[in-house]
């Protein structure tokens, strides 16, 4: 019987390009500014709607420049780009809130803008790049670890930047940081040196089929295994259960378990569509 490994995907999993329904959506979660705020806000006129989004900016304004509030800097940001379609001046808000006010989302945001362009902006996945290593290492935020390991995975960063970087650095900053995503990119980063070392042994040895793996390979293997866990328990990767359900029922760096393979089958269905 074939028990079939998951992987992630070669393409990136960022966001697409800016569009329209994403700017509709910014329009409205910019009314939304804490959580007894229902963002859900009615206005007689279309004038009188207006008016209030306008007035807006001058809110975010006094809160980012006069309060140095990092959550009205990355609102006014998200306000330049949203209402005033002005994705320079929301570019240059958001870079500053990430590396001066160390605010994680505008880390991811600043990034987003150098990797895909828009209109004034230039594409710079190098600090694109930067800016999600910042907001990984100093504002600890999961997803810019990911991001960060993402881009470097698919080579998107520039050769000798690269070079001093660990992939696996980042997907395991992003696991310990409990994303689930990351912990499973993670187990595929350690299942891949597993076969590559078995690759290595076979034209080393010119044995092809070895009864016991080298201690290397065993505690790569071990490795995948134990991150796949991990994000499945987290209840947050489907594939990272079908992962671990599949080393148990093999005993692919794990001691073969039918009852744990089972389990770990059980809950897939039980993962949340949105964090798959």
């Amino acid at each position: 019987m074939r028990h079939q490994l998951y992987v992630a995907a070669s393409e990136s999993r960022i966001p697409p390009t800016l569009s329209s329904g994403w700017r509709i959506t910014l329009r409205l979660e910019s009314m939304s500014f804490g959580p007894d705020d229902s963002g859900i806000l009615e206005f007689k006129t279309e004038e009188e709607a207006e008016e209030y989004l306008g007035n807006l900016g001058s809110k975010f304004e006094y809160g980012c420049h006069r309060e140095g509030n990092p959550i009205q800097c990355h609102s006014l940001a998200r306000w330049y780009a949203s209402y005033k379609r002005d994705f320079a001046k929301s570019e240059d808000v958001y870079r500053q809130n990430c590396f001066h006010h160390r605010y994680a989302e505008s880390c991811s945001n600043y990034a987003f803008y150098k990797l895909f362009g828009a209109t004034a902006i230039k594409r710079n996945a190098s600090q694109a790049f930067e800016a999600l290593k910042f907001g990984c290492h100093v504002c600890e935020h999961p997803k810019c670890c990911q991001g960060a390991g993402e881009l470097l995975l698919e080579g998107a960063v520039d050769a000798k930047q690269a070079a001093s970087e660990s992939t696996m650095d980042y997907f395991t900053r992003g696991c310990r940081l409990n994303l689930p995503v990351s912990c499973f990119y993670l187990g595929g980063l350690y299942h891949h040196r597993a076969e590559a070392q078995r690759v290595a042994e076979v034209e080393l040895t010119g044995v092809a089929q070895q009864r016991t793996l080298s201690e290397l390979e065993a505690e790569l293997r071990r490795s995948a295994a134990a991150a796949w866990v991990r994000a499945c328990e987290l209840n947050g990767h489907e594939l990272a259960c079908r992962n671990a359900a599949r080393a148990y029922r093999i005993g692919d760096g794990v001691e073969r378990d039918e009852a744990k393979a089972a389990a770990f089958e059980a809950r897939i269905n039980q993962v949340p569509p949105e964090k798959t």
